[in-house]
């Protein structure tokens, strides 16, 4: 990661730090505009045409562009749950253990790649994290993440992954408020 887009992510964690202060729907909004923002001020800051180079690719898809596209998928996540959180206290504990097999389900539908990449392997990154082509896009894509010049193979998996560890988190807390409370 360059100085500029650690200094971009740096400033991304601090200004979502601060709009979780705000409470968890209106701070879930507030985020997800905020990484939005500073996910458009780091393809703004990437020239698309280093990313055909496969080491930029690989560094870029694998390790830069998922730290922030992870952060909208985390607001975004937040801010569908709190659609449906019951009002009844004894549904609730229900409710927060069925959103905790949330990432089972994402991890068995991409369990190969998941594995590859949390094992530290890389012996597919040419493959998995170089751009692709239109035409190979087999997967719909977010509105954020349409832009072409700016994906990869496998890179929204990665995204999905920080994005659920951080929702287990913040699932785990709202079963212990819930549970500690008996």
């Amino acid at each position: 990661m360059t100085r500029k887009q650690d200094r971009l992510y740096r400033e991304m964690t601090a200004a979502i730090t601060d709009a979780q202060q705000a409470g968890l729907s209106a701070g879930a909004d507030a985020c997800f505009w905020i990484a939005c923002d500073y996910w458009e001020r780091l393809k703004r800051d990437t020239d698309p045409e280093g990313l055909k180079y496969a080491a930029v690719a690989i560094e870029f898809f694998r390790n830069i562009k998922p730290k922030f596209t992870s952060q909208i998928q985390y607001a975004t996540m937040l801010s569908e749950v709190m659609l449906f959180i019951p009002q009844h206290s004894d549904e609730k504990e229900l409710y927060w253990k069925g959103e905790l097999k949330r990432y089972g389900r994402f991890y068995e539908k991409y369990s190969e790649f998941i594995d590859y990449y949390e094992k530290g392997e890389r012996h597919m990154d040419g493959i998995y994290f170089t751009r692709v082509k239109s035409d190979t896009i087999s997967e719909p894509r977010m509105r954020y993440d349409e832009d072409i010049r700016f994906c990869s193979g496998k890179d929204h998996i990665v995204r999905g992954v920080l994005a659920h560890r951080s929702y287990n988190v913040f699932v785990a807390g709202q079963l212990k408020l819930i549970t500690s409370s008996y």
